[in-house]
């Protein structure tokens, strides 16, 4: 059903979730966000304290450097299990272009090894980087983001801007996002400035066009430096997704009852991912429960959510009910957490057999 409205068909009743799509479109998700650049350090939990403790964070934390500190780190750091390009906007494109998607990219790299591997990278995950730009200010290169990674599969996120932020209006092209079907960005890229307006520019005229807005919370900590300001955003957004503690950390409340009230309240549609415990499909009327896939093995928890909100944002564009949204993200989550980085390089038989049964469902409705 990729074309007229987008419907879920929920205990009998159709819920409206989003605007009409333009018959006119040409890609399915484009992302405005940070193009950042991963570095994946598999590490025991003594070398992990030994880099954190200087920096005043703790396992499982997350942390913005500035250049001088990413240089101290770089120096101290095991070595380098995996690289690629990354960030939560860039996963998840790279997760709907595995799935068959079409997507876009705009964003800035610096004019480096790693904005090069960057740009290379993301062409090579079939997404579309014309709009991406390259500026090297003095001092500031490609964003990165380093993922120390503990043998219990929890993760230590530290991130550097570099030239990723400000995203400018300037950059980002109208006429692009008015050719897709799902515009996508995240709270990485959010500033009190630039990219802040940037995006409530962006969103409001994607909203004017019909294009389904969506947005990741990312991190708790990020949330909580900008709560009041997303918290204003989130009208702007037609599916928002988070898990337990980002939705905590953002209504600054601590039980999911609690959570779920206020997402019914303030958003269109919202996903709340809670590791094993599976995921919440939230609407104002109702609240979906998507189990977790089972795994022999959580090898890195690193792009679940990413892969999550691929799994769903390809259902939508194809039409698919909620349910199955939710679970084409379980399944793309379960298998991405199977070994590490937050790139699926071959699609498993289950999400196959899935998107085949998909199709051929809504062929038959056609």
């Amino acid at each position: 059903m990729r074309k007229g409205n987008f419907l879920g068909f929920l205990g009998g009743i159709f819920i409206s979730l989003l605007n009409p799509v333009s018959a006119e479109s040409t890609g399915d998700v484009i992302s405005v966000s940070q193009c950042v650049y991963d570095v994946y350090v598999q590490l025991d939990d003594q070398k992990l304290r030994d880099i954190i403790v200087p920096l005043g964070i703790s396992k499982g934390g997350y942390k913005r450097v500035d250049t001088d500190e990413l240089k101290v780190l770089l120096q101290n750091m095991p070595t380098i299990s995996k690289r690629h390009a990354g960030g939560a906007a860039a996963n998840t494109l790279a997760g709907i272009s595995s799935l068959g998607g079409k997507t876009t990219f705009i964003g800035i790299v610096g004019n480096d090894d790693f904005g090069q591997s960057f740009l290379n990278d993301m062409q090579e995950a079939n997404v579309k980087m014309e709009y991406v730009i390259r500026k090297s200010p003095e001092g500031k290169g490609t964003a990165l983001v380093i993922l120390l990674i503990t043998p219990d599969g929890e993760r230590t996120i530290i991130s550097y801007l570099g030239v990723s932020i400000p995203v400018e209006q300037s950059i980002v092209n109208p006429q692009s996002i008015k050719n897709h079907q799902i515009l996508f960005s995240d709270a990485y890229v959010w500033d009190r400035n630039i990219t802040s307006q940037m995006l409530h520019d962006t969103y409001a005229d994607a909203r004017k066009n019909g294009i389904v807005t969506s947005f990741g919370l990312g991190n708790a900590s990020v949330v909580r430096m900008h709560r009041e300001q997303l918290i204003d955003f989130m009208p702007s957004v037609d599916i928002i997704f988070g898990n337990l503690s980002e939705y905590q950390a953002l209504f600054d409340a601590e039980s999911i009852e609690t959570i779920i009230q206020n997402l019914q309240r303030t958003a269109k549609t919202a996903i709340d991912t809670n590791a094993e415990h599976g995921a919440l499909i939230i609407t104002p009327e109702v609240v979906l429960h998507t189990p977790a896939k089972s795994v022999n093995q959580i090898v890195d928890t690193t792009g679940a959510g990413d892969m999550f909100a691929a799994g769903f944002l390809y259902g939508i564009t194809r039409g698919y009910e909620l349910e199955k949204c939710g679970e084409l993200g379980s399944e793309m989550a379960g298998h991405i957490i199977t070994h590490v980085g937050a790139r699926v390089t071959e699609l498993s038989p289950e999400i196959k057999s899935l998107i085949q049964d998909e199709g051929e469902s809504n062929e038959e409705k056609a």
